[in-house]
């Protein structure tokens, strides 16, 4: 087959935002009732990061640590240190001269769901799982980006190494143009993606259980809706209790390096559900009992989560040893929860 390459031009993380083949899910949920979260080809779109959120500036690995003691705050702070105790980029096998996507490298796939796994420890939703049937895909996406030196979730058929199961994989990943280890934490952090906050919302979705991860040393696909190349059907789940929402950051306390490393405070606070209709709710924040100024942002729904909401702290930001009561409003029905930032010794 003949291959076409593109001009080389440098794409800052994800891909810009195709049609959405997904229809839309009903807008008329009440605050409190059931809604299952519809995945599918469309809900991947996401906008750009800048450079800022790619690791350039916050790959640093940190020591792990076991926890000093039973405490929840030496827990947090142990369990995020050990998820970032290896942010090396994954070293790669295929060659993108040849077209050949070469494997995910085991390790590097381990080290980029500890860092995963280490937010979602924090934000109360179960651990995410590699799933081994959708490596393959997301290897082929990972290689499509890498072999263009660009992002895009429809890669046209005259892209260098397209193929089909590479281009449907790319419809249904979360894409990053760094290394899987190293683009966990600008996907939590998701600067350039204001409306939507995508990336997050999947990657701290209580819905899913399980992954596709496939990385270059230089691109990443995380493939969170690969049920296409399921030949059999997934082992069903252990049943837990699934939290009615997920906020960022999350209730008790949270290690000032979460802030730090991601932005936290200038790209926004979360909140979301994938049950709940948080569309229009109103967000108040308080330390003692005083009210600290936040700017309120509703965010697309079905990204992720059916519904979410974004707040940026106006003004001020989070300091250790502080307690931020949060209040979320809609209809009558009140979601309330304690931020508690940490500097973990």
């Amino acid at each position: 087959m003949e291959r076409r390459r593109r001009a080389a031009r440098r794409r800052l993380a994800i891909a810009p935002e195709p049609s959405s083949a997904t229809a839309a899910l009903p807008r008329a949920w009440a605050l409190g009732l059931g809604a299952a979260l519809t995945l599918g080809a469309g809900c991947t779109k996401s906008g750009n990061l800048d450079v800022g959120a790619l690791g350039l500036d916050g790959v640093s690995s940190m020591e792990c640590v076991p926890p000093a003691s039973d405490a929840a705050r030496d827990v947090a702070c142990s369990r995020w240190a050990c998820g970032h105790s290896a942010l090396d980029a994954a070293p790669w096998n295929g060659d993108a001269a040849s077209c050949d996507p070469g494997r995910v490298d085991e390790h590097a796939r381990d080290r980029a769901l500890r860092v995963v796994n280490a937010y979602r420890a924090l934000a109360g939703v179960p651990e995410l799982t590699a799933e081994a049937r959708w490596e393959g895909p997301a290897q082929d996406c990972a290689l499509l980006a890498h072999a263009n030196r660009s992002l895009s979730h429809a890669p046209p058929p005259e892209w260098a190494c397209w193929s089909d199961r590479g281009a449907r994989a790319s419809a249904v990943s979360l894409v990053a143009n760094r290394s899987a280890p190293q683009a966990i934490d600008p996907f939590i952090e998701d600067e350039g993606n204001a409306s939507t906050m995508v990336h997050r919302r999947w990657l701290l979705s209580e819905k899913i259980h399980r992954v596709g991860l496939g990385s270059t040393s230089r691109f990443t696909c995380a493939l969170v809706d690969g049920r296409e190349w399921d030949d059999a059907p997934a082992a069903p789940r252990s049943e837990l209790a699934l939290p009615a929402w997920v906020a960022w950051p999350p209730p008790g306390p949270v290690p000032l390096d979460v802030f730090r490393r991601t932005k936290l405070d200038a790209v926004g606070w979360t909140i979301q559900s994938s049950n709940l209709d948080l569309d229009g709710a109103a967000v108040t924040v308080r330390v003692g009992g005083e009210p600290r100024a936040v700017a309120v942002f509703p965010l697309e729904r079905t990204m992720g989560s059916l519904t979410a909401v974004r707040f940026v702290p106006d003004g001020w930001t989070a300091q250790g040893g502080s307690r931020y009561d949060v209040h979320v409003e809609k209809d009558g029905a009140v979601i309330a929860y304690t931020v508690e930032p940490v500097e973990c010794r």
